[in-house]
């Protein structure tokens, strides 16, 4: 939305409150509305948004995108186990995206569960081995163990292939410093 991208959170919210007056049933300003809420943090609002539309989700990509959306916010509130089962009922409805796992993992380790987070991170490197954030994640797996053999070369891989990256080259100076 124009209005978010203008950081004008509370015109795009009056826009979106505007087009489900006309049609309550247009998932997309649902949608929209629950993202403008979560930008202006009122999250309880965030959530009232999405559940007012889950009814006409009908779309291919509908599901999964509420609950992208509903995993965020709850992560945002600090209810990782929601967040959790959120994310992976996200995954199950997408299972050809890494984008569950990209929240997966973090819900996973705030809520102090390591071993559910291995498991998201594991998966996400066996599902999606070309993803950045997958590699990423591959990368602190290899730095946790001490595998410098390893290590080594796919930052210097990382680099070739994201040289122009700033946040490549200053994840990969943290590294060499560990």
């Amino acid at each position: 939305n124009l209005y978010l991208m203008m950081s004008l959170a509370d015109e795009s919210i009056d826009a979106y409150r505007q087009a489900l007056k006309n049609d309550p049933a247009h998932v997309e300003a649902g949608m929209g509305l629950s993202k403008a809420f979560v930008a202006t943090q009122r999250y309880e609002e965030a959530i009232e948004a999405l559940h007012a539309v889950r009814a006409y989700l009908d779309q291919p990509g509908d599901q999964a995108e509420f609950f992208k959306l509903i995993g965020t916010i709850s992560a945002l509130r600090g209810d990782h186990g929601a967040a959790i089962k959120l994310f992976k009922k996200y995954a199950g409805q997408s299972p050809n995206t890494s984008d569950p796992y990209h929240g997966l993992y973090p819900a996973c380790m705030q809520a102090g569960d390591s071993a559910q987070a291995e498991e998201a991170r594991d998966e996400l490197i066996e599902k999606f081995p070309k993803d950045r954030i997958a590699r990423i994640r591959q990368l602190d797996l290899w730095a946790e163990r001490g595998a410098v053999e390893k290590l080594n070369p796919a930052i210097d891989a990382l680099l070739r292939e994201n040289r122009n990256a700033p946040a490549s080259c200053e994840l990969a100076a943290q590294y060499y410093l560990k």
